[in-house]
């Protein structure tokens, strides 16, 4: 018996690094958002759009608040 075939990744753009500042959040949330859709089937739960989310967040205020997640 054969396992699944493993979902494929997409590889798009992906969002830029994020540093928590208010100007640029909702259009780094929209391409978190559009990476996510794009490729529901590899990240199909929570933990991991959450983890994929958090691995963006590499800036500022943003770095201190996914560490402390």
């Amino acid at each position: 018996m054969s396992n699944p075939p493993r979902p494929v990744e997409l590889r798009i753009r992906a969002p830029e690094a994020f540093d928590g500042s208010y100007e640029t959040a909702t259009q780094w949330l929209n391409s978190v958002r559009f990476y996510l859709v794009v490729n529901e089937e590899v990240y199909n739960t929570n933990t991991k759009q959450v983890a994929f989310t958090l691995s963006y967040m590499t800036k500022g205020m943003a770095l201190t608040w996914a560490i402390t997640f």
